[in-house]
């Protein structure tokens, strides 16, 4: 049965305004706060430039959203990058002679599976418009992904992130590359960057160097400004949000999760657990406060409790996380949702079954996903990315939001997890080095 095309939606004033900034740009980042609707303006934006084709290079999990939106903004011919039909995927794209559209993942667009559609891009890129969707994604210059963009010749690019740096400036080197601004790493770190430059005492001729803060930024968001990029906030476009209230759930470490950071090895029932360097041992503290503590299960089984009927979101790590959420579903009889890097069903949600609770993993699903149905949701564990954490609470929290949305946070007292929360509250994402400068590093535990 062929599928009702959906009604165009209309743009905003605010949002209206925001693309006259970029008018006389050929490529452009929307650098606007989570729910302001870059996807609608991307798209508007990407028809005004009027180009024969358009590549979309989204997050695997929103490839249907965008495929949806396409349908109903445009009266392009839409592909799907996955599909290998006939009538759809990457060959027929390239087939087609009218006026197309394509939507594909970012990994999958640099893979050797999309090589034609990279050379079709080249050879016809006076044609062609590509939107990046989430460009965070693609602020590492060494990384295939990064690359893959990069070096498609395309005659406009518009770029989406609510969060363009994640925290960390230099991140924006590839965004500023695209944009056209003649910037090098060198003068980039100088201008903007406190660098302080490490030597390695064993081979005093190598210097390394390492950021430790900022510096110049309204220079910098100026120079943004001036090469393509328009900012908007919430606050800028008119639009209130209901209230965000922020709860935080605190428990007891275990006396395992004491004896694990004392000794780098613990054994649990028939597991072992083993940190034996900052990193996996970062991991294990991470799990040992939420997977291997019972009062954890116990928190979010209260939690879904008190929701009654209404829908929960539940943002998790781990594949053992996920098990324990479906666990407690099946316990309480409630419908559930799930979005992982293994797929993404949410018929319960959509139908609006009382009491569906959507686990949903962050790397998957903090961005391009709208939830507003919801108002709750519960932070099982935490992620040590600042973009991941903002990112999640924007899928409740945004345009189409009429009720105030809670945000339970669960966290162990005197662990890794109070560690993190600081840190992401300063806007700043946790790493190892973060860890081991506070806990030490563990070595050779591991037989």
């Amino acid at each position: 049965m062929k599928k009702e095309k959906q009604e165009k939606k209309i743009l905003y004033n605010f949002q209206q305004a925001a693309l006259d900034k970029i008018k006389n740009f050929d490529n452009a980042l929307l650098a606007a706060e989570m729910g302001t609707g870059k996807t609608l303006m991307s798209i508007e934006q990407s028809e005004r430039w009027n180009s024969p084709a358009l590549v979309c290079l989204v997050l695997k999990s929103t490839v249907q959203q965008w495929l949806d939106e396409l349908e109903s903004q445009t009266d392009r011919r839409v592909f799907n990058g996955y599909k290998k039909t006939k009538n759809d995927g990457i060959d027929a794209f390239i087939a087609c002679s009218e006026r197309k559209c394509i939507v594909i993942g970012y990994d999958a667009y640099k893979a050797r599976c999309a090589k034609k559609l990279r050379e079709y891009i080249n050879a016809n890129s006076n044609d062609v418009t590509m939107i990046c969707d989430e460009s965070s994604l693609i602020s590492n210059m060494k990384s295939f992904r990064t690359k893959a963009v990069l070096k498609s010749n395309t005659a406009h690019k518009i770029l989406l992130s609510g969060t363009p740096h994640g925290g960390r400036l230099e991140n924006l080197l590839p965004t500023i590359q695209i944009l056209g601004w003649p910037m090098t790493k060198e003068k980039f770190l100088q201008k903007f960057c406190d660098v302080y430059e490490w030597t390695n005492p064993a081979r005093p001729w190598v210097t390394i160097p390492i950021i430790q803060g900022y510096k110049n930024i309204d220079e910098l968001h100026r120079g943004l400004e001036q090469h393509g990029t328009v900012f908007l906030t919430m606050d800028e476009a008119g639009v209130e949000l209901p209230e965000r209230i922020e709860q935080k759930i605190k428990q007891k470490r275990t006396a395992d999760y004491k004896k694990f950071m004392k000794n780098g090895i613990i054994t649990i029932g028939d597991e072992e657990i083993i940190g034996d360097n900052s990193l996996t041992k970062m991991m294990r503290a991470r799990q040992l406060c939420s997977i291997y503590n019972p009062e954890r299960a116990a928190a979010v089984e209260e939690l879904l409790l008190q929701a009654g009927t209404e829908p929960v979101v539940v943002f998790y790590n781990w594949i053992a996380e996920l098990d324990i959420l479906k666990s407690i579903c099946e316990r309480l009889k409630r419908p559930v949702s799930v979005v992982n890097g293994q797929g993404r069903d949410l018929s319960a949600y959509n139908t609006g079954t009382p009491g569906t609770v959507i686990c949903v993993q962050y790397r998957a699903g903090s961005m391009g996903l709208n939830l507003q149905s919801s108002r709750i949701c519960i932070f099982f564990s935490l992620p040590l990315s600042f973009s991941d954490f903002t990112q999640a609470k924007a899928r409740v929290h945004r345009i189409g939001q009429n009720r105030n949305c809670i945000f339970y946070t669960i966290i162990c007292e005197d662990s890794v997890e109070e560690d993190i929360l600081y840190t992401l509250a300063e806007r700043r994402d946790y790493s190892e080095q973060l860890f081991a400068r506070t806990y030490g590093e563990i070595g050779g535990v591991a037989a």
